[in-house]
Protein backbone atom coordinates (compact mmCIF):
# COMPACT_ATOMS: atom_id res chain seq x y z
CA UNK A 1 0.00 0.00 0.00
CA UNK A 2 2.76 2.62 1.02
CA UNK A 3 4.63 1.39 -2.53
CA UNK A 4 1.70 2.50 -4.65
CA UNK A 5 1.12 5.67 -2.35
CA UNK A 6 4.60 6.58 -2.98
CA UNK A 7 4.40 6.47 -6.58
CA UNK A 8 0.83 8.43 -6.44
CA UNK A 9 2.52 10.74 -4.65
CA UNK A 10 5.36 11.29 -7.53
CA UNK A 11 3.42 11.03 -10.13
CA UNK A 12 0.60 13.44 -8.80
CA UNK A 13 2.83 15.60 -6.47
CA UNK A 14 -0.14 15.72 -4.10
CA UNK A 15 -2.29 12.89 -2.94
CA UNK A 16 -5.55 13.41 -0.55
CA UNK A 17 -5.47 10.19 2.21
CA UNK A 18 -6.25 9.62 6.18
CA UNK A 19 -4.05 11.42 8.58
CA UNK A 20 -2.63 8.17 9.67
CA UNK A 21 -1.76 7.12 6.49
CA UNK A 22 -0.11 10.46 5.38
CA UNK A 23 2.31 10.06 8.53
CA UNK A 24 3.25 6.51 7.56
CA UNK A 25 3.70 7.50 4.00
CA UNK A 26 6.04 10.27 5.22
CA UNK A 27 8.42 7.86 6.78
CA UNK A 28 8.54 6.07 3.05
CA UNK A 29 8.72 8.82 0.72
CA UNK A 30 11.96 10.69 2.61
CA UNK A 31 14.63 7.94 2.17
CA UNK A 32 13.03 7.35 -1.91
CA UNK A 33 13.41 11.18 -2.24
CA UNK A 34 16.50 11.49 -0.42
CA UNK A 35 17.76 8.46 -2.97
CA UNK A 36 16.55 10.17 -5.76
CA UNK A 37 18.82 13.62 -4.79
CA UNK A 38 22.21 11.22 -6.04
CA UNK A 39 22.95 11.10 -9.78
CA UNK A 40 24.11 7.44 -9.78
CA UNK A 41 22.07 4.85 -11.67
CA UNK A 42 21.81 2.85 -8.46
CA UNK A 43 19.88 5.32 -6.16
CA UNK A 44 17.53 5.74 -9.74
CA UNK A 45 17.22 1.61 -9.55
CA UNK A 46 16.65 1.57 -5.65
CA UNK A 47 13.86 4.03 -6.19
CA UNK A 48 12.44 1.77 -9.29
CA UNK A 49 12.56 -1.67 -7.02
CA UNK A 50 11.21 0.04 -3.69
CA UNK A 51 7.95 1.14 -5.54
CA UNK A 52 7.62 -1.49 -7.92
CA UNK A 53 7.05 -1.13 -11.93
CA UNK A 54 4.45 1.43 -11.33
CA UNK A 55 7.04 4.10 -10.81
CA UNK A 56 7.00 7.22 -12.76
CA UNK A 57 10.42 7.06 -14.82
CA UNK A 58 10.68 10.99 -14.25
CA UNK A 59 11.14 10.97 -10.66
CA UNK A 60 14.62 10.77 -10.50
CA UNK A 61 15.67 13.05 -13.35
CA UNK A 62 12.74 15.87 -11.68
CA UNK A 63 12.37 15.39 -8.22
CA UNK A 64 16.12 15.27 -7.42
CA UNK A 65 17.20 18.71 -8.94
CA UNK A 66 14.57 20.31 -7.28
CA UNK A 67 15.09 19.07 -4.03
CA UNK A 68 19.22 19.21 -4.07
CA UNK A 69 19.37 22.35 -1.69
CA UNK A 70 17.52 20.51 0.82
CA UNK A 71 18.08 18.34 3.93
CA UNK A 72 15.08 17.06 4.79
CA UNK A 73 11.37 18.04 5.09
CA UNK A 74 10.15 17.04 1.32
CA UNK A 75 6.69 16.06 2.15
CA UNK A 76 3.84 18.68 4.10
CA UNK A 77 0.82 17.40 5.97
CA UNK A 78 -2.20 19.81 4.65
CA UNK A 79 -5.20 18.95 6.82
CA UNK A 80 -8.68 19.42 5.23
CA UNK A 81 -11.36 18.27 7.58
CA UNK A 82 -12.97 14.70 8.25
CA UNK A 83 -14.14 12.71 5.48
CA UNK A 84 -18.22 12.59 5.42
CA UNK A 85 -18.77 8.24 6.05
CA UNK A 86 -16.53 7.75 9.06
CA UNK A 87 -15.58 11.13 10.36
CA UNK A 88 -11.88 10.27 9.55
CA UNK A 89 -9.35 13.28 9.36
CA UNK A 90 -8.54 13.95 6.00
CA UNK A 91 -4.88 15.63 4.29
CA UNK A 92 -3.44 16.19 1.46
CA UNK A 93 0.05 14.78 1.71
Amino acid sequence: MLANMACSLIEHKRITTTLAKAKALRGFVEPLVNRSKRTAPTAAAFVSATCGTRMPSRSCSEVGPKVATREGGYTRIIRVGNRLGDNAEMCHD
